[in-house]
This record gives C-alpha cells, sequence and structure tokens, in this order.
C-alpha cells in the first residue's frame, strides 16, 4: 500500500509541476490568451484552456504541502524491519526467529506477539512489520484510543484512533 501511494504521489506532483510549468511559458512568452505556444517550428506544446486551468503558485504549494503530508502519514502506518537470514538447526531451508521461537517455510507469514507480522525471504532472511505509534490532533474532535485487538492478524490487530466530532460524527484512523 506505502509504494501505490509514494507511486500516486510522484505521479500527481510530476502531472502539476508539468501544468504549472506549461502555464508559467504561456506567461513568459507572452500567450497568456492562446493556448499554443511555439518555441521554434519543430517542438510545440499546448496547454489547456487558462478558463479551465487556473494554476497558481499558491495552489500548487498546497498541493504540495497535500501530498507530503499524505507521504508522511503513509509513513507512518507500519514500523518495519529485516532480520539477517537464520536457520533452526533441526529445520534447514526455512527461516527462523529465535526471539519468538517460529520456524517459517519460505513466503508464510504469521502473525505473533503483539501485533507483529513475519515474513520468510528466499534468502532466508524474516522481514517484519509491527504497528506504529499513532498521534492524532484535530481542531473540533474529541480524540481516543482503541486497544490493540490481538485476536486479528497484522495490520488489523493494530490499535486505532477514534475520533467523535462536535456535531457527533464518528471517525477511526
Amino acid at each position: 500500500m506505502f509504494f501505490a501511494i509514494s507511486v500516486a504521489f510522484i505521479i500527481s506532483f510530476f502531472i502539476v509541476a508539468l501544468r504549472f510549468l506549461c502555464e508559467l511559458s504561456i506567461v513568459r512568452h507572452g500567450a497568456v490568451s492562446s493556448d499554443k505556444v511555439s518555441t521554434n517550428h519543430s517542438r510545440q506544446f499546448s496547454c489547456e484552456s487558462r478558463g479551465v486551468l487556473t494554476l497558481k503558485i499558491m495552489s500548487l504549494s498546497r498541493f504540495i504541502i497535500m501530498c507530503v503530508s499524505l507521504f508522511f502519514v503513509a509513513q507512518l502506518e507500519a514500523a518495519t524491519f529485516i532480520a539477517l537470514p537464520n536457520q533452526h538447526p533441526d529445520h534447514p531451508g526455512k527461516c527462523w526467529d529465535e526471539t519468538q521461537n517460529v520456524t517459517l517455510s519460505v513466503g508464510e507469514s504469521i502473525t505473533v506477539g503483539d501485533c507483529i507480522r513475519l515474513t520468510c525471504n528466499k534468502d532466508l532472511g524474516i522481514s517484519g512489520a509491527s504497528c506504529s505509534p499513532k498521534v492524532v490532533q484535530l481542531d473540533n474532535f474529541e480524540c481516543k484510543e482503541l486497544p490493540m485487538d490481538l485476536t486479528q492478524d497484522y495490520p488489523h490487530c493494530c490499535s486505532k484512533i477514534q475520533c467523535v466530532a462536535e456535531d457527533g460524527t464518528l471517525v477511526v484512523f
């Protein structure tokens, strides 16, 4: 999920940046009312109509701030780690986590302890993911942390933040 959000962020950023540069080029070349600007005979590019697309520096900066915020929120979703390859002497060809005393086959994942997902990699190393602390501060909302649900697998076992707005709207993160 983090990878998909990162890719979407990068693509969105480049689309908006290109549109902004296109608008800036129209203004710089004095072709504010035209939709096409020619830099030479072999190269032409066009921007959407200024009536349809009015992109200002302020709106671009707001978009960048929103994307950066989304990027950091996505990164706070999980704490991850990778353990060096380790095999149990009695189970060759399988991953072994000494701390949890768990043996896994390549590609196998399990949830252990306090909502920690362990996955056996091809090199017999173990990658893990656990819940990150969540901090939410919203104006006009009263928020509380809900406890972990250790009956669920990762990431559904992670604690959640429940917020209630002044108008009674319930939001869970």
